[in-house]
């Protein structure tokens, strides 16, 4: 028998973090279990759902003459394992876009970032992901051109762990 200060709750399954990453599913059910007739917003009457949209989600659960109600927001977060990266930097001491550096979207656990002339010749590396290249090679300026960057990211979000690797040009402008 259900007490009368009984609320219906919709709970998570699946994922339980309480961050669900775009492109993941969740399982949804109440905190009744299989007990009484459950109807979601979708229209279906099963003891869970499964979603894989941000939204708002309810349920009305019948047992005997009782009929409770349950509602949850879901909000699916871009998760992504990305970098933000200009495509030109102007190393010329003025204060403004001096360094080529990559600002992370999440937090990034592990990083490393290279950076080659046109001849692949390695003229910058760093593993500190606060740290950018200032346009120097060996305590010299560096030539106006294009130069090709690699970067390997480990982030860690929901408990994932998400390795990537990127790559891209840039362009030193004098």
């Amino acid at each position: 028998m259900i007490g009368e200060d009984f609320e219906l709750e919709i709970q998570v399954k699946s994922n339980v973090a309480g961050t669900y990453c775009e492109g993941d599913t969740i399982e949804l059910t109440t905190n009744l279990g299989d007990v009484g007739n459950s109807t979601w917003n979708d229209g279906t009457n099963q003891t869970s759902i499964f979603v894989a949209s941000s939204g708002t989600y309810s349920v009305t659960t019948a047992v005997g003459c009782s009929e409770y109600e349950a509602i949850l927001n879901i909000e699916f977060e871009d998760c992504s394992c990305d970098l933000f990266a200009s495509n030109v930097f102007t190393p010329n001491g003025d204060g403004k876009n001096d360094i080529f550096s990559l600002t992370p979207v999440i937090e990034v656990a592990r990083f490393n970032l290279k950076i080659y002339n046109r001849w692949g010749h390695l003229v910058f590396e760093t593993n500190d992901i606060n740290q950018g290249w200032d346009g120097m090679i060996q305590g010299n300026e560096a030539s106006a051109g294009v130069y090709v960057w690699t970067a390997t990211i480990m982030c860690i979000k929901n408990n994932q762990i998400l390795d990537k690797q990127l790559k891209g040009y840039v362009s030193l402008l004098k």
